[in-house]
């Protein structure tokens, strides 16, 4: 079981969005010791929890998140996912 939270259009300066995410990421579903990846950008935040099935990813100027078992059915894609995750396929497609 994984999650994702955080926020899109609402600046509130860098030090209180990482308080504010990390409080929100704090009450994601996670497996026991499951890591949360989060991300802060102007105006905008994201977590994810999930214990290898949630990955986060920033690339050309995207951020991406996701949590669950994606199929790709390009190969490529296949191979980004498992070599960076998910997330990261999601940006290359």
């Amino acid at each position: 079981m994984g999650g994702i939270c955080g926020w899109f259009g609402f600046t509130i300066g860098a030090e209180r969005a990482d308080a504010v995410i990390e409080t929100m990421a704090a009450a994601l579903p996670r497996r026991s010791g499951a890591a949360i990846s989060t991300w802060t950008g102007e105006g905008a935040a994201l977590a994810v929890s999930g214990g290898g099935t949630g990955t986060l990813a920033q690339a050309d100027g995207l951020v991406a998140a996701i949590v669950g078992h994606p199929r790709w059915t390009d190969a490529d894609l296949q191979a980004r996912a498992a070599a960076d995750g998910h997330a990261a396929a999601l940006i290359a497609a």
